[in-house]
């Protein structure tokens, strides 16, 4: 079944999870609250008046950065994955190959 057609069914069932590594458990987010914080989160993008359409996502795979990049997706812009285990050097010349002039960070540390 594809987002969309998740999205209008009427459980409206899990889309995203997220592990407590506490509890060994998932916690999930509805497809509804998935769209809608994209949606949020890609507005705020747009207040920024980008200039650039390319956005880097600089993350650990989590939530956030699915939501981020859902965002980008619905608002047309070009996501780029940049991760820490590239080292630095990969990581600057995805950057100046990409011509990613915004970026997302999650704290990593």
């Amino acid at each position: 079944m594809s987002f969309k057609n998740q999205l209008l069914s009427p459980d409206n069932g899990p889309c995203l999870g997220t592990l407590d590594s506490n509890k060994k458990q998932y916690t999930w987010q509805s497809y509804q609250t998935v769209i809608d914080r994209s949606l949020n989160f890609g507005s705020g993008l747009s207040l920024l008046g980008l200039t650039s359409r390319h956005i880097g996502i600089y993350s650990k795979n989590c939530s956030s950065y699915t939501i981020a990049e859902y965002s980008c997706y619905c608002y047309g812009l070009v996501t780029c994955s940049i991760y820490d285990t590239f080292g630095t050097d990969a990581c600057i010349n995805i950057i100046n190959q990409s011509m990613t002039r915004l970026f997302v960070l999650k704290y990593l540390f």
